[in-house]
């Protein structure tokens, strides 16, 4: 059997080969003609029949490379196209990356930061891990690092893939890990003290106004996704900006703790 070397020289070989006998095949459709009309036009007699033979050669030749032209320039035209597409998507990314700034910022007090650490918890820090969630602050920050760098990056479809992957990843985290485990717990599941907090504070009104605004918030998101891949779709990778979001259940008002 051929060892992997041997093997890979061999396709190496075979390219080269394939593009000699490209190169020959065009040399032969304008280089031979036109040699075989040299010694036939320096005859007086003969130069019209030495001038047609030029002229079919040439033509011969155009209509070989026409098809690839073709291709080439559509396949240029489509590039380009594409690249537009990723720069308009790229100013509209960085918008939904901005509008995620306004749910886990620290400044103001219907983020979930000034819910949850300052309403419900009271900013009391044996309060907050009682309800077993990541620091919120640590998710203030990556927002806003990378809304920065978005900022700053020149789109192009390769940049806009990878920005894409980087925010979805952060509002799956914070869906995944902060919100949600809120409106699991809230209110059957919390700490008695941190019930009457909830309670006397009427958290729940808070609660369920900044629900409405992240879940639309996902569900817009989403559909923006949905709509990149129908435009910048991949035949390797058919939706490559597809990407489902755990979303926070309803509160559960009604019911009693226990």
């Amino acid at each position: 059997m051929l060892s992997w070397d041997e093997s890979k020289r061999g396709q190496e070989m075979f390219v080269s080969d394939e593009s000699k006998q490209s190169l020959f095949e065009r040399f032969t459709k304008l280089i031979v003609p036109l040699v075989a009309t040299i010694g036939v036009f320096f005859q007086q007699k003969q130069r019209a029949v030495a001038l047609g033979l030029v002229a079919v050669a040439v033509i011969s030749l155009l209509v070989g490379e026409i098809p690839k032209l073709r291709t080439r320039l559509k396949e240029h035209r489509a590039h380009k196209d594409e690249e537009k597409a990723a720069a308009l998507a790229m100013d509209e990314l960085r918008g939904w990356i901005h509008k995620f700034l306004e749910f886990t910022t620290t400044q103001t007090s219907d983020a979930f930061y000034g819910i949850v650490w300052s309403r419900l918890c009271q900013s009391n820090i044996a309060h907050f891990e009682s309800l077993h969630i990541p620091p919120l602050q640590l998710f203030a920050d990556f927002s806003r690092i990378l809304a920065t760098r978005t900022d700053e990056r020149k789109p192009s479809r390769d940049v806009l893939k990878q920005s894409i992957d980087e925010f979805n990843s952060l509002v799956g985290l914070y869906s995944n890990y902060v919100v949600c485990p809120i409106y699991d717990q809230v209110p059957l599941k919390i700490k008695p003290e941190v019930l009457d907090t909830y309670n006397t504070n009427n958290v729940a009104s808070d609660l369920i106004q900044f629900r409405e605004r992240f879940d639309g918030f996902l569900g817009s998101y989403m559909d923006f996704l949905k709509g990149l891949n129908r435009k910048l779709s991949d035949p390797i990778e058919p939706k490559p900006f597809g990407y489902y979001f755990a979303r926070p259940k309803p509160l559960a008002l009604n019911s009693k703790p226990t």
